[in-house]
């Protein structure tokens, strides 16, 4: 009985799109790649072809129960140069909305702004505004070992979000990394991931590694830089990475560097975890002294992130290949979603030494990315605290400004990542003042500018986000 073949190159590349993926999946894959249907019972002929490559090494089984398969990389390679460069493009628009996908099954909306800069981008042209940082203020779980899982690729095929600016669907059922192809001795060794090269980041995304390779060479080629406003008038620069380098980003933010260690008196960049949490510690002190770091992402190079990765368990070449994929101009970029994690942990050290001398001076120390704060009862010990947190963060290559270095008394307003802390952490007084006249008017009629009443609900929100301000803030229906 003869069975149906199509042609190898075609149903490599079926399988290089959706992988992992069962040969039922990759025909219907062809089909609409093609706009024509196979013969009926294709399927059989086609599952004995998956199992033939994967006796030649082509294609390696990942689930039996479900038979889904993905590729290795001498299947990879085994498609032609033009295929190759197509898959790699619609796979990299899939994985887009599958960690959209991922967004929405824990439950964070998807175009929801956040401190991570990465979410900062430009909208037709026009200059972004800077949006609050998050206040809402929860559990924080395990520091920097919060692992996220993607949703399969073809459940976002069959559910019609295959394109760039398809909507995301819930996933059914999560993929875990085990599902996703490692080659030669690192396939039993996916829960200890670091001992990767191109080869191994490839494989286990579902894309080319000459693709990894060409944007590690030359990865200004694959950022958009632009400015947004900030508060003080001045201008913060924005380098965004393009889709298939941010794609490649989200993966080893969530696969990869989850692991890195965040002590726990750093504060920013942690879900859950927010402005309010930094500034709390702070409350009813006689002394609040702050420091501010200059630019404070370009300052961290790209040799310092190798080292950070290294410290953690990542092999040499990982720590290149990575580093490479995660900076821009020797620095870590402001817009990348991976620069967050990885400033967090390269001031861990800093960090955990830092907040000993505090303790034992009797000060308290919080970081909230580029802002230190360290506070006590005795001012000689905040200064003695702060002159030593400077003369270490200078040694880690960190511009102060200091003109932002300053110690507030309990005399006068104390300020925290924005925050006033003389009694407890809230918005200034001046802020409520402001939008409380702002609904006064929205309530009689006298606020009109759909602008300004959206820029109301988002001042409303934000302050609602303190529990004692709920009920003194609240937009009419």
């Amino acid at each position: 009985m003869s069975h149906t073949r199509i042609n190898e190159s075609i149903l490599l590349w079926a399988i290089g799109v959706i992988q992992p993926g069962s040969p039922a999946e990759a025909i219907e894959i062809i089909e609409k790649a093609t706009k024509s249907k196979l013969p009926p019972g294709s399927a059989e002929g086609i599952t004995l072809q998956c199992e033939h490559y994967v006796q030649r090494g082509l294609l390696r089984l990942v689930h039996k129960k479900k038979n889904w398969y993905s590729l290795t990389h001498l299947g990879d390679v085994s498609i032609p140069k033009v295929l190759r460069r197509r898959r790699d493009r619609i796979r990299l628009f899939l994985l887009k909305n599958t960690w959209q996908s991922r967004i929405a099954d824990v439950g964070a909306p998807v175009m929801q702004k956040s401190v991570d800069v990465s979410s900062t981008m430009q909208n037709s042209g026009e200059y972004v505004q800077e949006v609050p940082r998050p206040t809402k203020s929860c559990n924080r779980g395990e520091r920097g070992h919060e692992r996220f899982r993607w949703p399969r690729i073809y459940e976002q095929m069959t559910k019609g979000s295959g394109s760039a600016n398809g909507a995301p669907t819930p996933p059914v059922t999560p993929n875990p990394l085990t599902f996703y192809t490692f080659s030669g001795k690192h396939r039993g060794e996916i829960e200890n991931p670091y001992p990767i090269n191109a080869r191994e980041l490839s494989l286990a995304i579902g894309i080319s590694a000459r693709l990894i390779t060409s944007i590690a060479k030359i990865p200004e080629k694959h950022y958009r830089r632009f400015k947004i406003p900030k508060a003080n008038g001045s201008f913060r620069n924005i380098a965004s990475p393009k889709l298939f380098l941010k794609v490649i980003q989200y993966w080893l933010k969530d696969y990869l560097l989850f692991r890195l260690p965040i002590h726990e008196t750093c504060f920013s960049f942690i879900k859950n975890v927010s402005i309010e949490d930094n500034a709390s510690p702070h409350t009813k002190m006689a002394y609040v002294g702050t420091i501010d770091i200059e630019d404070y992402f370009g300052s961290i190079k790209v040799t310092a992130v190798q080292s950070v990765l290294k410290r953690a368990g990542f092999t040499a070449s990982a720590s290149r290949i990575i580093s490479k994929l995660v900076t821009l101009d020797d620095a870590l970029p402001q817009g990348a979603p991976t620069s967050p994690i990885i400033s967090n942990t390269f001031l861990f050290r800093f960090d955990e030494f830092i907040s000993r001398w505090c303790k034992t001076h009797e000060c308290t120390y919080t970081r909230y990315a580029d802002d230190v704060t360290i506070s006590g009862m005795n001012k000689s010990s905040v200064l003695q605290c702060i002159d030593r947190a400077e003369i270490l963060l200078n040694r880690y290559g960190l511009k102060l400004n200091s003109k932002k270095t300053r110690i507030q008394s309990q005399s006068t307003r104390q300020v925290v990542t924005g925050l006033t802390v003389n009694e407890l952490a809230q918005p200034s007084r001046e802020q409520r003042r402001k939008v409380r006249a702002m609904l006064h008017n929205y309530q009689i009629g006298k606020l009109n500018d759909p602008k300004e009443i959206q820029r109301l609900r988002g001042w409303i929100s934000y302050f609602r986000s303190f529990d004692h301000l709920k009920e003194i803030f609240q937009m009419p229906a």
